[in-house]
């Protein structure tokens, strides 16, 4: 890296893998620093980044712990890891993405279009047009869940009585959405070939917001598809729409379910008053409940 780069700049040349911070004080309602009965030191290390340093690698996905994952997507696909940085970032991008959707999925959550759910649909749907758009054929995700599972089956022994399970529910959900790529990934290109004809260089945001609400192609792939073609996103468009099929009450999004949910529960609060948590203290305790949501 640039030699004139300090620690914290934007860059590479330093990279943080571990910190320690020392808990000193309980900061007062009037910004006075009052010490604390009980100091400590909170140490946070990554694994990951600590093995790459230890093992030499360039990022954390060349590492033991990674790249027999990044290896069977690169197979899937037929290409080369490391050869072509746009295909090399969508490897890395797809091992990543369903890794954490295997470990997401074993704790029995599921695909939806809701909170947590919608989450873990996001990823799933973001690593199978990914797939796609390095060559990848027909239903892959169970194949890279499979090597995530050997991979981590030491560790974490609990995917293994869940791996059938894992591999089926990604299965429904790609097959549930692959009629949904192809045909948006279709209405995708004929708008770029309308905005290289009109010799303009940004993809309108009315279209982005056609493929997202009816399509339902998801924003977040149209704008990683248009990096891909060289053209920018009216990104400021296709927020004014969504805000006001947001006002106008069509559909509440997982987001504003989650702010009435919090809404209710401090309501609750007001009406029940605080809980004091004995959890410190005790593993066991009796309580009377107060008030249901």
């Amino acid at each position: 890296g640039d030699e004139r780069q300090s620690m914290g700049d934007e860059g590479d040349r330093f990279l943080e893998y571990w910190n320690l911070v020392f808990t000193q004080f309980d900061r007062q309602s009037d910004g006075s620093l009052k010490p604390l009965a009980r100091k400590n030191i909170d140490t946070g290390l990554g694994l990951e980044r600590m093995v790459s340093i230890i093992e030499d690698t360039e990022t954390d996905f060349e590492t033991d712990g990674f790249l027999p994952i990044i290896e069977t997507v690169a197979r899937l696909s037929h290409q080369e890891y490391g050869l072509d940085a746009r295909i090399t970032a969508r490897i890395r991008t797809i091992a990543d993405h369903v890794r954490a959707c295997t470990f997401l999925m074993a704790e029995n959550l599921l695909p939806s279009n809701e909170k947590q759910g919608y989450v873990l649909r996001r990823l799933l749907r973001r690593s199978q047009a990914l797939g796609r758009m390095i060559g990848i054929q027909g239903a892959f995700m169970s194949t890279i869940a499979d090597a995530v599972i050997e991979q981590m089956r030491q560790p974490f022994p609990e995917l293994v009585p869940v791996r059938d399970r894992i591999k089926h529910d990604m299965e429904v959900e790609e097959q549930r959405f692959d009629r949904t790529l192809q045909s948006g990934l279709g209405e995708f290109t004929k708008a770029v070939d309308a905005v290289r004809k009109d010799g303009g260089d940004t993809f309108p945001g009315t279209t982005a917001f056609y493929l997202h609400d009816t399509m339902g192609f998801p924003v977040e792939l149209t704008a990683d598809l248009l990096r891909d073609a060289g053209l920018a996103l009216d990104r400021e468009g296709f927020d004014a729409l969504l805000a006001e099929q947001r006002h106008s009450g069509n559909e509440s999004s997982g987001f504003e379910e989650a702010t009435r949910e919090r809404t209710e529960y401090i309501k609750l609060r007001d009406t029940v008053g605080h809980t004091h948590f004995v959890g410190y203290e005790t593993l066991s305790a009796e309580a009377v409940i107060t008030g249901l949501v």
